[in-house]
């Protein structure tokens, strides 16, 4: 960590951190990873999200998850301000509307509260074409998650009232994923699959496949896509 302090130039670090598959006690896993790379991450995840470790999801339930954000709360309450970096939640997608609406509540409450969210991590459900390998372990990424990502972000950007900045994650390999992700309520992006597949050249594509996308539909800023999707909802409720 030191050496990639040393060589980062400008680049943001965050760091991703998680309960032992072992541990007896996660809140105090994820209280002690917090606590460390404070000092060098620019913000930190709070992964409970991962299908490969077991019951890691179950910390998404709202007691559970309410016990720990309270702890880091406490914990990032006593650093020097210098370190009281951002902290963001990471959450699945397989996640039902009253799991939504639990953590969106819980991430709202002051001693509870995340600076954002990330939406989502891999999924361990399988679509249709891919229900041969439906026994097979771990989570799926890349463009089969897109679509399902894309809703998980929607309902919690209108369970937050976009109080809450999410940041999308999930089968974006174009710049119209990357857009619809946008629309859906998200104000940040990461990509992971299409980087193994292209490498980082493929961020100019992105981008400008991204920008072609702002000029068809006459915006100007990503501020102005940003969860267009819900407003789009209520006009419509409105009139109708």
């Amino acid at each position: 960590m030191q050496e990639l302090l040393i060589g980062r130039n400008n680049c943001l670090i965050g760091v991703n951190v998680g309960k032992n598959k072992d541990s007896n006690s996660f809140i105090s896993d994820y209280s002690l990873g917090f606590e460390v790379f404070s000092s060098c991450a620019d913000y930190t995840v709070v992964n409970i999200s991962s299908p490969n470790t077991t019951g890691l999801r179950d910390l998404q339930r709202k007691e559970q998850l309410r016990k720990l954000l309270v702890a880091l709360h406490s914990v990032r309450t006593a650093m020097p301000l210098k370190r009281r970096k951002p902290l963001l939640l990471k959450v699945s997608p397989d996640l039902t509307f009253n799991e939504k609406k639990d953590i969106a509540e819980l991430c709202l409450e002051p001693f509870c509260h995340v600076d954002g969210l990330i939406v989502s991590n891999t999924t361990t459900s399988r679509p249709f074409g891919l229900l041969l390998h439906v026994d097979n372990d771990g989570g799926l990424s890349g463009p089969p998650l897109q679509r399902l990502s894309n809703q998980c972000i929607r309902g919690f950007h209108q369970l937050t009232k976009g109080q809450i900045p999410i940041i999308g994650c999930g089968g974006i390999s174009s710049g119209k994923d990357a857009y619809e992700k946008l629309k859906a309520g998200a104000s940040l992006l990461q990509i992971y699959t299409v980087i193994t597949y292209e490498g980082m050249p493929v961020l100019g594509r992105l981008k400008r496949e991204f920008v072609s996308c702002l000029l068809r539909d006459r915006y100007t800023s990503i501020m102005d896509v940003t969860g267009i999707d819900s407003k789009k909802r209520d006009a419509q409720v409105l009139v109708g």
